[in-house]
């Protein structure tokens, strides 16, 4: 047997990191919840990228062709953009920031994928499966009114959404949230079973802004399941498309209308997305796109003045990246979905990160530090195990 080598300082950043997280809206109380994941992150980040010059990685950056293409696009359009604003001596802080965050992403990657293996990644997985129970434990103690630190917490911030918010502020972020994270339960342990009952039961009730029910979270749920079941055991997968789909159409028969309509619901996203996209159409930047944060400087002028995201990444990326950006993140998505499944951890992950992709057609998760930090943080590891460069004795 080899000697096992002790845990790098990085790999113990990493999972501080993504256990952590959670808890910056307590750490960073005078400022909302996506502020203060944001600068817990922007912490972690630039403590791991000065970490990086003084630890040896496991190995090399693994070459990836869409994410390099993707980088190099948006740096040459952002600087473009900053260049223009310069010889009119401005300062663009508008597309500037947003490319700022992307590439806080990028080291974020970089790190997981240079030194990560099959050991920590399952680690890391352990960790996360025990915050999100802890995630759920808070949703229940904000149902019933026992969370008395959100009532110290910004009084009143929350009066337009559900009182379950968990630690995303908004109940509709956190179902997708949730969901995504399913995969890590999928097994035969008892206390599997009760976090998946309990999950079930937060979305049903909690996940949606007050008397407007939502379906994003069961959809990425339901997505989950199918794939790791495809994944696992096919037979088991015929039978709950089956028994699912007696129940679907049982549920619908004996639903109301009105309750039909509203959980089919796309809350206003329709007359959104119509907008944005004869924009889009009219102006004559539909191969370029406006620029990377273009959206948060104008919502406020067009006919949505609250919409600052468009609640479909894909077309919100599409406005602001153009036609090519849109194209290279198909690709990107497309070559992710391609990598070969060799580790229980890896089939994880995988899933985790298209729960994310299924999340972002009807929300914004990509704008959210917590959840853009897990769906890297699974895409890193997908791609790292793939490679198969990682061994069992942490060497």
């Amino acid at each position: 047997m080899g000697v096992e080598t002790p845990p790098t300082i990085m790999q113990i950043l990493i999972l501080i990191f993504l256990t952590a997280l959670h808890l910056a809206p307590l750490l960073f109380f005078k400022t909302n919840m996506w502020i203060a994941q944001g600068i817990f992150s922007g912490i972690m980040i630039g403590v791991m990228f000065g970490t990086f010059f003084l630890q040896k990685p496991l190995r090399g950056i693994p070459r990836n062709l869409p994410l390099a293409l993707l980088f190099f696009w948006v740096a040459a359009q952002v600087a473009f953009l900053c260049y223009g604003a310069q010889v009119n001596n401005k300062i663009d802080f508008q597309h500037f920031f947003p490319f700022f965050n992307f590439l806080c992403i990028i080291i974020f990657y970089i790190c997981v994928v240079c030194f990560l293996n099959q050991k920590w990644v399952y680690l890391i997985l352990k960790f996360i499966r025990y915050a999100v129970i802890g995630e759920l434990l808070l949703c229940v103690l904000q149902y019933f009114g026992l969370a008395q630190f959100f009532a110290l917490y910004q009084p009143g911030a929350y009066q337009n959404y559900s009182i379950v918010v968990g630690l995303l502020g908004n109940g509709t972020h956190l179902s997708g949230f949730l969901a995504m994270c399913s995969v890590l339960f999928l097994d035969n342990k008892r206390e599997s079973y009760l976090a998946l009952i309990l999950m079930v039961l937060v979305l049903f009730f909690c996940s949606t802004t007050v008397g407007t029910p939502a379906i994003s979270g069961f959809v990425v749920l339901i997505t989950s399941i199918v794939v790791f079941l495809y994944n696992r055991d096919k037979r088991i997968l015929c039978l709950v498309v089956f028994f699912g789909a007696i129940f679907t159409y049982i549920l619908f028969n004996i639903a109301s209308q009105k309750n039909i309509s509203e959980i089919l619901s796309f809350n206003g996203r329709l007359s959104i997305w119509e907008y944005y996209l004869g924009l889009f159409k009219s102006q004559g930047f539909a191969m370029t796109g406006y620029g990377l944060g273009t959206i948060g400087g104008i919502f406020q002028k067009t006919p949505f003045p609250t919409a600052m995201h468009l609640h479909n990444e894909y077309l919100h990326y599409m406005f602001e990246l153009g036609i090519v950006g849109i194209t290279l993140i198909i690709y990107l998505i497309v070559d992710f979905l391609k990598k070969e499944i060799n580790c229980t951890e890896a089939l994880q992950c995988k899933i985790i990160f298209i729960g994310f992709l299924v999340s972002s057609l009807f929300n914004y998760p990509s704008h959210l530090w917590m959840v853009s930090i897990y769906s890297v943080f699974a895409y890193g590891a997908v791609i790292a195990l793939e490679r198969g460069q990682y061994s069992n004795s942490n060497s």
